[in-house]
């Protein structure tokens, strides 16, 4: 740092404290000239204890080095007490190893620790010494890493936070430490993360968010007695350990970002989860497997992984063409980047001059039934006609249903094993005529002359799969196959056919959610496709280890073991019941900026109705993606067929009733998301006033602007997927309902598990603050042991139950609210029930299903689920 003088950049005028929060982010020498030309400052900084260890390390550090240089150019170690160990001054003539020495020895004094080896478990004793006393300095007293601000109790609640994603070696080193305080407790548990956990840059980002100046004391403190350990380890005989070397190597790369003051986010330092992917080394034919937790910065590791290798070629296969856009304008330019289905129109189509017509995205189930001469044999159905016949495009549905798990598949030939018996019920086909129907599809479509039947996109994939074509992939060393749950089988066998190039596949088979378009994450699966090495990515930048925590929950539904862990600050609530109406004359009635998620359109809708009502005009209310545009005559239109009139949206149009629509519905082969949202709402729109429902919110939402997120946003967790929010609440909606029956057939069933990870995707999409749904915070604290039900069961001396609300009592899962202030948590366990004590009524001196309620953990639950069954449903 070059300081030119006061008369030209004003530093004299600055206040002491801004001057010391400069020097925060300064080396020692850059402060001591600044020093020099300003040297009214100097007894101000004297007091900062920032930059008291500041120059006690840079102080060490510069001698061990001069240590190390002076043993290296002689050959020769220092001189060795009986014991092993040079000790203090004492031993030794040299006088580089007397400054070393005699530094060290005044470091050890001042925390508190006798001149004898120092060993990495007294950097910890040290802190309790430290902490617990104020030290004379100078002309001041300096208090060593206070956290102000700061409750014990709040402290005490992030320490055993902290501790629950340790390792066992990491407990039990954190349980043999003596701690005064809860500070100290803290301290400490900051402490083994970065030594035990290998995660230096997540906790010293977690320290910085409770307190950035402590922190960057503690991390030149850590620094100055890390480097005594390593020069008693070596003069005492005793090898320096990898971990020791690789946790001084990263504490000294956080000083170094700590000391660069253009450095503005501490985030963008890789983790060591994310060095291990760059610095991982494959051999042609080796598959990496990275498996990336929700947050994680995946992206960002590929990206470093490319950029270590500008003289390589890579492919960076993204899952849309968003995400591909977006990698191109961040790679490096040895990177090429593409979806597959951009992979296969290059292969296949690039020198074909095909029209346009041929190259349709989207395959209607009319133009299908037109194209087979359906229509002749299964004729349109008279609004008279009542009975089970299918129609032309219930049949072109299954078809292509069928030829769509051909196309996703990894088979060669089309069989009857792509063929579902649902279809075969639904279309009163036998298994041949519907293998002969798909075949004629396939023909047609793959038939560059057939210009009525256009070659879909999936199609060219599946001819990709099908043949080996030169030169599309062989000329990459190393394909990046991102997102690699969310493809097909077919694209996944693509990418693993590749023997020449250096494979690595990243994803999280946890977000696989698009199940109906052929994804089942099996890139992932070990049987099919073994891989030569895994590595995981499981620290989140998005939120904190509150949402990581109940992300943890979720996933151990479906037997995850490895653990998620957060960077930020987060809170998790329970929902409080305060209602969606807000009252300018209310005084608890407030508004936070917030997004809900849902997991169907159908309750999206019903609460955009209800927002619409209830909230000031001042508040935007705006739903995400194409469903805000087309929902609204969609259901206009689902209004028209239920009250009898011909409706004007194109997919409703071919139903001359409302039954013909119901039992296409209940019969067609996929989910129309469209066609389910009105078959849905069918109560609604049965009623005369869901109409005047509908153009009120729609006139609403159409005058809603939220481009600076201050407002209601609605989106449903398949829309969400990718994006992030600082406030998020889940919709009730979601599945499982986790009852007794569901809770056992987790493990065996895909359908539940991907219902877990819609769940799983929705619930990480929080940063900050995160509102769980009635549904989740009651299985969770059922399972936890956090919560307990009153209510409802409580019988009278006539044996009837009465009926009363159930009552939700909790002690660690504090209620929220987006729109209004939540009321304060009672007394919980010493509440009255009636004339019942709850507590009474929770330890088993009542009768009924409350008697021994403590019994062990599976007893427990089991009888909570039959009671929670009872009682809701």
């Amino acid at each position: 740092m070059t300081v030119y003088g006061s008369h030209k950049n004003g530093l004299d005028r600055l206040p002491v404290e801004v001057v010391a929060l400069i020097c925060r982010f300064l080396s020692v020498p850059d402060i001591s000239n600044l020093l020099v030309v300003f040297p009214q400052y100097e007894s101000a900084l004297q007091k900062t204890s920032t930059l008291f260890w500041k120059r006690k390390a840079f102080q060490i550090v510069n001698r061990q080095k001069k240590l190390a240089k002076e043993a290296l150019t002689n050959s020769s170690s220092p001189e060795s007490s009986a014991s092993g160990f040079v000790l203090s001054t004492q031993f030794t003539n040299n006088q580089i190893e007397r400054e070393y020495y005699s530094k060290a020895d005044e470091l050890k004094a001042l925390c508190g620790l006798e001149p004898n080896p120092l060993k990495v478990q007294d950097i910890a004793t040290a802190l309790n010494y430290l902490t617990s006393r104020v030290t004379q300095k100078g002309k001041g007293k300096v208090s060593f890493f206070q956290i102000p601000d700061v409750n014990d109790e709040w402290l005490t609640s992030v320490q055993k936070q902290l501790v629950s994603f340790f390792s066992p070696a990491a407990v039990e080193a954190f349980k043999s430490l003596h701690a005064s305080n809860a500070t100290v407790l803290f301290l400490q548990a900051i402490l083994i993360g970065m030594l035990f956990e290998d995660q230096i840059w997540y906790y010293f980002n977690f320290f910085y968010d409770v307190c950035s100046t402590t922190s960057i004391e503690f991390m030149y403190y850590f620094q100055a007695m890390l480097t005594i350990v390593s020069t008693d380890c070596e003069h005492f005989r005793e090898p320096l350990t990898q971990t020791l070397v690789s946790t001084m190597t990263r504490v000294s790369e956080v000083i170094t970002s700590i000391e660069n003051i253009t450095f503005k986010d501490f985030s963008v330092g890789l983790t060591q989860e994310q060095q291990d992917i760059v610095n991982c080394e494959l051999n042609a034919g080796e598959i990496l497997k990275v498996k990336a937790f929700a947050g994680t910065g995946k992206t960002r590791a590929l990206y470093e992984f490319a950029k270590k290798r500008p003289n390589d070629k890579l492919l960076y296969v993204a899952f849309n063409k968003a995400a591909k856009e977006e990698a191109e304008s961040r790679f490096p330019h040895n990177v090429k980047c593409s979806t597959m289905h951009g992979l296969a129109y290059g292969a296949i189509l690039a020198n074909i001059n095909l029209p346009a017509s041929k190259l349709e995205r989207r395959l209607s189930n009319s133009t299908i039934a037109e194209l087979l001469s359906l229509h002749a044999l299964f004729p349109k159905k008279a609004k008279s006609d009542s009975g089970e016949r299918p129609t032309a495009t219930l049949v072109a549905s299954h078809i292509m249903y069928t030829l769509n798990h051909y196309m996703h598949s990894t088979d060669t030939q089309l069989g009857y094993q792509h063929i579902s018996k649902r279809s075969l019920d639904a279309t009163q086909l036998s298994k041949k005529q519907m293998l002969m129907y798909t075949a004629q599809l396939w023909a047609m479509i793959t038939n560059f002359n057939n210009m009525q039947a256009p070659l879909i996109p999936d199609a060219y994939m599946k001819l990709m799969h099908l043949y080996d074509i030169p030169n599309v992939l062989t000329k990459y060393d190393y394909i990046l196959f991102d997102e690699a749950q969310d493809f097909t089988r077919c694209m996944v066998d693509v990418i693993y056919r590749q023997k020449h190039a250096r494979i690595v596949i990243v994803g999280d088979a946890h977000q696989c959610i698009y199940g109906f378009r052929g994804a089942d994450a099996c890139a992932f699966n070990e049987t099919l496709y073994p891989s030569t090495k895994q590595l995981y990515l499981t620290k989140s930048f998005r939120f904190g280890n509150s949402v990581a925590a109940m992300a943890n929950f979720v996933l151990s539904l479906k037997g995850e073991r490895v653990k998620l862990c957060g960077a930020q600050q987060d809170t998790v609530y329970r929902m409080a019941y305060a209602g969606i109406n807000m009252d300018p004359n209310n005084e608890r009635q407030r508004f936070i900026p917030h997004t809900i998620i849902f997991r169907t359109n159908k309750e999206l809708i019903l609460h955009s109705l209800r927002l619409a009502v209830a909230l000031p005009k001042n508040i935007p209310i705006v739903i995400l993606g194409s469903m805000k545009k087309k929902a609204f005559q969609l259901l206009r239109s689902g209004a028209d067929l239920a009250h009898g009139r011909r409706p004007t949206y194109p997919k409703l149009r071919e139903f001359p009733t409302w039954n013909a629509f119901e039992t296409h519905i209940k019969k067609s082969a996929e989910e129309d998301p469209e066609l389910s949202l009105v078959y849905d709402l069918a109560e609604e729109l049965f009623s005369d006033e869901f109409v005047n429902k509908l153009e009120c919110c729609e006139q609403r939402l159409n005058t809603s602007s939220d481009d600076d997120n201050n407002g209601v946003i609605l989106t449903t967790a398949h829309q969400a997927k990718g994006l992030e929010w600082e406030n998020v609440q889940l919709g009730d909606d979601f599945r499982p309902k986790f009852d007794s029956i569901s809770y056992t057939r987790i493990p065996y069933s895909r359908f539940l598990q991907e219902e877990i990870n819609i769940l799983y995707v929705a619930l990480t999409r929080a940063k900050k603050n995160l509102i769980l749904n009635p549904m989740l915070t009651k299985y969770y604290a059922l399972l936890k042991g956090l919560a307990r039900y009153a209510g409802g069961l409580v019988k009278e001396k006539n044996d009837e139950v009465k009926d009363l609300e159930p009552v939700f009592l909790d002690w660690q899962i504090r209620e929220n609210s987006f729109t209004h202030e939540p009321i304060p948590d009672g007394g919980n366990f010493f509440v009255n029930f009636k004339e019942y004590p709850v507590w009474d009524l929770f330890f088993g001196k009542t009768t009924g299903p409350w008697q021994n309620y403590i019994v062990s953990a599976n007893e427990r639950l089991k009888r909570s689920m039959a009671l929670i069954e009872e009682l809701f449903n």
